[in-house]
Parts: structure tokens; C-alpha cells; sequence
């Protein structure tokens, strides 16, 4: 899963990194690190997290739209 896409495409939904660690339960080095590439490997639990949040915000706001 590439989830640097998913976290700039939350990023341009207005959520910051603060909210989306704050979100999933982890650290804000932590999403940065996600999002820079530095860290790729994720537990199933939190890449489903992330999955489940850029569904319902990126994805379902399109369908809205």
C-alpha cells in the first residue's frame, strides 16, 4: 500500500499529521515518518486505520461531491 499517497491525500483534505497520529493512536514523528517513506512497514491494524480514514474522507467526500 503506498501510504504516502493516502496521507497527502488526507493532507489536502485539511487533515495535519497532529490529527490524523492523534486519530490512529500513534505519534506525529510517526505519521511523518509514514509520510516521508522513512517508515513503510505498519501493523495490519493501523494500515487498515489508515485505509478506513482515507475512505471516509477523501474517498466518500469524492462521492459526494
Amino acid at each position: 500500500m503506498d501510504w504516502k499517497k493516502l496521507l497527502a491525500e488526507l493532507r489536502e483534505k485539511g487533515w495535519t499529521q497532529k490529527r490524523v497520529a492523534e486519530h490512529l493512536g500513534v505519534s506525529q514523528a510517526f505519521v511523518s515518518d509514514l509520510s516521508r517513506g522513512k517508515t513503510t512497514n505498519i501493523s495490519y491494524d493501523l494500515g487498515r486505520g489508515i485505509e478506513h480514514l482515507h475512505e471516509r474522507e477523501v474517498l466518500e467526500a469524492a462521492k459526494a461531491a
